[in-house]
C-alpha cells in the first residue's frame, strides 16, 4: 500500500510520500500577450464540460464568449497554457490548451514556470476539491458576479507529484476518461433517438389518429399534410379563453414569501419547477399585479431562449408570471392534455421554428400562439388519442429515465475516480 503523509493543509489531507505541496505561483505565472489581427488566429473558447477547445467545434449553449466585431487585441494562448474564465473558475470554466489560438481578453492565460505535465494540473484544477476552492477565494457578491483574480488563484497551494507522476496520471486519465466519454455518449445517442421516436408517435397520432384506415383528406396546410377525412382544422385562439404572457417588469422580492416568480426556465415536463435561485415575492407585491386567467385547463409554454415551446401543466400553485412564460387557458370543453401533445410534435415544433426565421434569438410570439393551426378530430377522438399515447409515452419516458441514469453513473464515477488519481488516493 502506498505510504502516505499529512500534507499540513486541512482541506487538501494526506498526501503520497514523495509529493509535496506548492503555491501555484511557484509553478504557473500569468501572461498577456495579445495579437494584432486576431483573423489570422484560431479563436478558443472556455467551457465548464469541455475545457479549452476551438470555437468553431462548440455545440453547447454554455459557450462563454460573447460575439465581438473584431478579434484584435485578443489574448495569445500556446499550447498547455491554463486558460480560465475569472467569472466561472469556480464552476470549472478552465482548462488546460491543446492548441494555439486567441481566447477573450476577459480570460485569465497562465503559462508553466518550470517543466510539468499540465495536463495533470487540467485535471486536478476541475476537481469538486478545487472548484470549491475557487468559489471560496473568488470576490463578489452573488455567485453571477464572482471573480477569481489571478492574484487569489496563484497564491493558493497544491500537491505537486513528481514529474513522472503527473506524466503517468494524466496518460491514464486520458485513457480511462476517453472510454468513459465513449460510452457516455453511446448512452446519450441512445437517448436522443428514443426522444425521436416519442416524437414520431406523438405526431402520427395528433396529425393522423389512431386509425391507419380511416379515409385521409389535403388539410390544405403543407407542413400538415394530409389528415383523416371527418377532422377538421381550428386555430388555438377559437379553442381558448385567454392566451398571453407574464409581466415585463422586475418584481419587488422578498426570499420569505410564498409567490414564486415564474419564467420560462421553470416550465418542466408536466409540472412547474421550482430551484433554489427561483425568486419569491410576497402576498402584497402579488396583489398589486393584474393577473391572467389560470384555471384547471391551463397550459404553460416557454416563449424563448434554448428551450423554447416546452411545455407543462398549471396545477394551482400560487404564482406570477414573468415575460418568458407564456400561458394558454383552454375553454372547459378542450382537452389541454390533447393540446400539449400536439405543441410537442414535429408538426408544431416546424410552425414554431417557421415563425423563428430572420430572428437571432428564439422567440415564439404570442401572435404565432394564437394563430397556431392544429388538426383538430372530435373530443371523444382526441380522449383516445391521449389515453394512447400516455400508455406509449410513458415507456418510452422510462427506457430515457434509465439510460439518464447511467450516464448520471457514468459522470459521477468519472469525477470519482479523477479526484481519486489526481490527489493520489489511487496509484496509477
Amino acid at each position: 500500500m502506498r505510504e502516505m503523509k499529512d500534507s499540513g493543509i486541512e482541506w487538501i489531507g494526506e498526501i503520497p510520500e514523495g509529493w509535496k505541496i506548492s503555491r501555484i505561483k511557484q509553478l504557473f505565472s500569468e501572461v498577456n500577450d495579445r495579437c494584432e489581427n486576431g483573423e489570422n488566429y484560431t479563436l478558443l473558447s472556455v467551457s465548464e464540460y469541455y475545457g479549452v477547445a476551438p470555437k468553431s467545434e462548440r455545440i453547447s449553449d454554455d459557450d462563454m464568449l460573447t460575439h465581438a466585431e473584431t478579434l484584435d487585441g485578443y489574448k495569445i494562448c500556446k499550447e498547455n497554457d491554463l486558460v480560465m474564465n475569472i467569472m466561472l473558475a469556480w464552476k470549472r470554466a478552465l482548462g488546460v490548451s491543446k492548441y494555439t489560438g486567441i481566447v477573450s481578453p476577459a480570460y485569465c492565460i497562465y503559462r508553466a514556470k518550470q517543466n510539468m505535465c499540465a495536463k495533470y494540473f487540467h485535471y486536478l484544477f476541475r476537481t469538486d476539491m478545487y472548484a470549491n476552492l475557487f468559489k471560496q477565494y473568488s470576490t463578489g457578491i452573488i455567485d453571477s458576479r464572482l471573480r477569481l483574480y489571478p492574484d487569489k488563484f496563484l497564491a493558493l497551494k497544491c500537491q505537486v507529484p513528481p514529474i513522472d507522476t503527473q506524466r503517468r496520471i494524466a496518460d491514464y486519465l486520458d485513457r480511462k476518461c476517453r472510454q468513459i466519454d465513449a460510452i457516455i455518449a453511446w448512452q446519450q445517442e441512445v437517448i436522443e433517438k428514443l426522444k425521436a421516436y416519442k416524437l414520431s408517435v406523438i405526431t402520427e397520432a395528433v396529425t393522423k389518429g389512431l386509425n391507419p384506415n380511416v379515409p385521409m383528406k389535403d388539410s390544405g396546410v403543407e407542413w400538415i399534410g394530409e389528415i383523416p377525412e371527418h377532422w377538421v382544422l381550428n386555430k388555438l385562439k377559437y379553442l381558448s379563453l385567454d392566451i398571453g404572457d407574464g409581466i415585463h417588469a422586475t418584481p419587488t422580492y422578498d426570499e420569505d414569501g410564498n409567490v414564486y416568480f415564474v419564467n420560462g426556465n421553470n416550465i418542466g415536463e408536466e409540472y412547474l419547477v421550482f430551484k433554489e435561485d427561483t425568486n419569491t415575492i410576497s402576498d402584497t407585491e402579488y396583489a398589486s399585479y393584474k393577473l391572467p386567467l389560470l384555471t384547471g385547463n391551463t397550459v404553460f409554454v416557454t416563449l424563448n431562449g434554448a428551450t423554447y415551446g416546452k411545455i407543462s401543466f398549471y396545477h394551482g400553485e400560487k404564482i406570477l408570471l414573468g415575460k418568458s412564460a407564456g400561458f394558454i387557458t383552454l375553454k372547459s370543453t378542450e382537452s389541454r392534455e390533447f393540446i400539449r401533445y400536439y405543441l410537442q410534435s414535429y408538426t408544431a415544433k416546424l410552425i414554431m421554428d417557421l415563425s423563428l426565421l430572420g430572428s437571432t434569438i428564439a422567440n415564439l410570439s404570442l401572435r404565432t400562439l394564437r394563430d397556431f393551426v392544429i388538426p383538430y378530430p372530435p373530443i371523444e377522438e382526441q380522449i383516445q388519442i391521449v389515453n394512447h399515447l400516455n400508455n406509449r409515452t410513458s415507456s418510452i419516458d422510462a427506457a430515457v429515465s434509465k439510460k439518464e441514469k447511467i450516464v448520471d453513473e457514468l459522470i459521477d464515477y468519472k469525477k470519482s475516480l479523477i479526484y481519486e488519481v489526481v490527489t493520489g488516493k489511487k496509484e496509477v
